[in-house]
């Protein structure tokens, strides 16, 4: 039999170890806890993937005999440390809810947090809200109860699963003025668009700002600052923040007060990365024209839509893709590397089929940068 390694025997040693020091350890637990965990699990089994927190206290009740509405309290925090249920009390919103599957609450969330490829022949007008979160960061609450379907039947479900996403800095409602059409809020954890390239200039001539996060890593996590930006509006929502919407983009987060607007903004500070990124937007001097870069950033244009805005905005038609001439046979080639960078394959592979760059893509680009000025991490 093969020896088993010395680092996973000292990994165990040490997981162990840490087992031996958790406060409940030699602690014993009440039968009638197991029972009510053994009785939740019933009702999960059923189908049942949340209960409202009085069904949970009628179970504890009636089924476990747990009479003590503070033992009660307790078993529900002893659950929730274990992940054998999810259930916050902060607010009577959160309190509202007991999940059982915590799985189950992580695909909600999913719903919101991920901005999926939409259906092209999906009805009901939800395209431009679909492109509205997917650039923006605003989702409208027509859109968020389309994604959640019948969760926003149940109110209190509805109202519980908002306050829980707020709860872990995922969004923030945003009306600060009456709205004709719902609610709305803010989801800046999933954009992929860049800010424009005078935002960029306008901070570049900016004075130092006031505060710096320095990571001792010198590389902050790349789900932080979305989640900061949340926070942020969270705080000032109800007291200094203008009703202008904020301008929301990667890494870029642009709010308004009443008298003077601030901007926050965060960037890979790794230097080699940074100074290697530099040079490149120094030397390259080819734009793509329009709005094609943001096209590409974007999985709901697909590759014809991009290709057809190239040729607008350069006014050709298919015999100059065909046979083109050498400036638009570099402009391909930087609509090539650029879809590259962006990991738009789909592009790519679009471009070779109809297009006679097989040739010419494989030639390295010296001078090709999308007009934003800002390349894809």
């Amino acid at each position: 039999m093969q020896k088993e390694c010395s680092e996973v025997q000292r990994l165990r040693k040490c997981i162990l170890d840490v087992i031996e020091k958790l406060p409940h350890r030699n602690e014993y637990i009440p039968i009638k806890w197991l029972r009510y965990e053994k009785a939740l699990k019933v009702v999960l089994d059923e189908g049942h993937k949340r209960i409202t927190f009085e069904h949970a206290r009628w179970i504890a009740y009636e089924v476990c005999h747990i009479h003590d509405y503070q033992e009660f309290l307790t078993v529900l925090v002893c659950f929730h440390d274990q992940r054998i249920i999810i259930h916050f009390d902060d607010t009577d919103e959160l309190n509202k809810l007991v999940v059982l599957d915590p799985q189950w609450l992580i695909d909600v969330f999913k719903k919101v947090i991920t901005v999926k490829r939409f259906d092209r022949i999906e009805s009901g007008g939800f395209k431009n809200l679909w492109l509205k979160l997917e650039r923006e960061g605003i989702l409208e609450e027509k859109l968020l109860k389309h994604m959640w379907g019948s969760l926003t039947e149940e109110h209190h479900t509805f109202e519980s699963l908002i306050a829980t996403m707020e709860k872990f800095s995922l969004l923030c409602p945003w009306s600060l003025s009456v709205e004709p059409y719902g609610e709305k809020y803010l989801v800046p954890s999933m954009l992929r668009w860049y800010p424009p390239q005078e935002i960029t200039k306008l901070i570049t001539s900016a004075r130092l700002p006031s505060l710096f996060v320095k990571f001792e890593s010198g590389h902050s996590p790349s789900n932080l600052f979305p989640r900061l930006v949340v926070q942020f509006l969270q705080w000032g929502r109800k007291k200094c923040w203008s009703i202008v919407d904020p301008h929301l983009y990667k890494n870029f987060f642009r709010f308004y007060t009443e008298d003077k607007n601030c901007s926050v903004t965060t960037t890979d500070v790794i230097s080699g990365r940074l100074l290697c990124n530099r040079r490149e937007r120094e030397n390259k001097t080819l734009s793509l024209p329009g709005n094609v870069p943001e096209s590409l950033l974007s999985r709901s244009c697909n590759p014809n839509e991009i290709v057809l805005q190239l040729k607008q905005n350069l006014h050709l038609d298919q015999t100059d893709l065909k046979q083109p001439t050498p400036e638009t046979r570099k402009m391909i080639r930087c609509l090539t590397a650029t879809a590259k960078d962006s990991n738009r394959t789909d592009v790519v592979k679009h471009l070779q089929k109809n297009h006679t760059i097989r040739d010419n893509c494989k030639r390295p680009v010296e001078s090709c940068r999308g007009q934003t000025g800002l390349k894809r991490k």
